[in-house]
């Protein structure tokens, strides 16, 4: 399910062909409950739930902004909700203006840019990205300024004293696991 989050910029956009100028605004639509980028992050997130049976991880989100015309734009109010999803392609290099001289993300040991679009028909994530070897001979400094997280993370108090157990002696050469 999506949902309009926000309206962003009004833009003109100019056909090449008729030169007729178009006026836009951006629409920014958000899909809640899609796993991440980082399989493994997304994977333990759901193990969690379905461990003790509530939401304990990050909400998992996607984004995707569309311009629509600008006199359409009351068919998009805030909040408006719609049946759809916003699936994703992966790729070692910039794919549009908006990501050139923006530093690309890690996802699973690959530098990775995202491009979305809206589907009425959930997807699994396009992996169109080039092996690591390829991408440094492609570009060098591929690897040079990586995103490793995209979440702001703030420690707000640190309790590792307080609430760290001794983890108990295995017995069996190691055969016993925690909780058996």
């Amino acid at each position: 399910m999506l949902t309009v989050l926000r309206h962003g910029n009004r833009t003109s956009v100019e056909n090449p062909v008729t030169h007729v100028k178009t006026e836009m605004i951006n629409v920014t639509f958000v899909e809640e409950g899609r796993s991440g980028a980082i399989s493994s992050m997304s994977g333990s997130t759901d193990f969690l739930n379905r461990l003790t049976g509530d939401d304990v991880g990050l909400d998992q989100v996607r984004v995707h902004t569309h311009p629509v015309k600008a006199e359409k734009i009351d068919l998009f109010p805030l909040g408006k909700r719609i049946q759809g999803h916003i699936n994703r392609k992966l790729f070692s290099t910039a794919q549009m203006a908006q990501q050139e001289n923006v530093s690309s993300r890690m996802v699973d040991g690959k530098p990775t840019y995202f491009t979305t679009y809206l589907d009425d028909v959930e997807r699994p994530d396009e992996d169109y990205r080039m092996t690591n070897e390829t991408l440094v001979q492609f570009n060098p400094d591929a690897f040079r300024n990586v995103r490793i997280r995209t979440a702001q993370v703030d420690v707000l108090e640190s309790l590792v004293a307080q609430t760290e157990q001794p983890v108990p002696a295995a017995t069996n050469a190691g055969t016993e696991t925690l909780g058996s």
